[in-house]
């Protein structure tokens, strides 16, 4: 599997752009995957960039309802007229952040039939799956939560994150788990990725929501990665420089900033 990240908050590339929002490209099983499309047309400029020609995607995978993972709809949709657009059915619905809109543009006209609706697992290729993140009960107790001041940023009992999905992938040694924002907790989503294949996880890449996370939160993840033990982690988008630190000098294993521009093979 090759993942090229196409758009993230940081680059350190000349010739790419970098924006608030996530969009990987992935090709595995002789399938061509786009997993969230950024804030903007920047994830389609990138590609041009590095070589990804986006009218040739097979699939795009939302990860989230949110701004900053699917503002580009419209670019891809404009620039692709074939590829199947997997979301949950609550990606779609209006979202909030007080009373701003922080939602998939509703101007965004996807033909139905290009839409597939997807549940608690869905296979895109011989190894690549696409999970529903677990579910939070009202008093759940998340790494997303620990330490996080909802009043200031979201509501995790009014909000729920029922449309959040991650993207698992099959590797000899080991589970690649790759996720945009981890609303629902890091740590809850490789424990349950790891349960579902009865394998155990390689390599993390993606975005943790530590950015505004309090210490006690950040120290609590540490503790469960170390116990986990996975070989690589790639921290990206939400996660944060201040944690992405931590991460690199606290744990056991290689941590490396996922930035714009980067090409991983798995």
């Amino acid at each position: 599997m090759k993942i090229t990240t196409l758009t993230d908050n940081v680059v350190n590339r000349r010739g790419l752009l970098a924006e608030h929002g996530l969009s990987i490209y992935l090709e595995v099983d002789n399938k061509r995957v786009l997993f969230d499309t950024g804030q903007s047309s920047v994830f389609y400029k990138n590609a041009i960039e590095l070589g990804v020609n986006i009218s040739l995607v097979d699939s795009l995978v939302l990860s989230h309802g949110h701004y900053d993972h699917t503002g580009g709809v419209s670019t891809f949709l404009d620039k692709n007229t074939c590829a199947k657009i997997f979301a949950k059915r609550e990606t779609f619905l209006p979202k909030y952040r007080g009373k701003r809109y922080i939602g998939i543009d509703p101007g965004v006209k996807i033909p139905e039939d290009r839409v597939v609706y997807t549940d608690d697992f869905f296979k895109i290729s011989e190894r690549l799956f696409i999970v529903s993140g677990p579910i939070m009960s009202n008093n759940a107790s998340s790494s997303d939560s620990e330490g996080f001041n909802c009043e200031e940023n979201c509501s995790l009992i009014k909000d729920r994150f029922l449309d959040e999905q991650y993207l698992v992938y099959l590797g000899e040694d080991g589970l690649t788990i790759i996720t945009g924002c981890s609303h629902l907790g890091i740590i809850e989503i490789v424990l349950q990725a790891t349960e579902m294949f009865k394998m155990p996880v390689n390599t993390i890449i993606g975005g943790f929501h530590t950015s505004q996370m309090a210490k006690e939160g950040v120290d609590k993840i540490i503790e469960s990665l170390s116990k986990i033990s996975p070989l690589k982690i790639g921290v990206c988008h939400c996660t944060g420089q201040d944690a992405y630190c931590r991460f690199k000098n606290e744990l056991n294993c290689k941590v490396f900033y996922n930035y714009c521009g980067e090409i991983i093979n798995i």
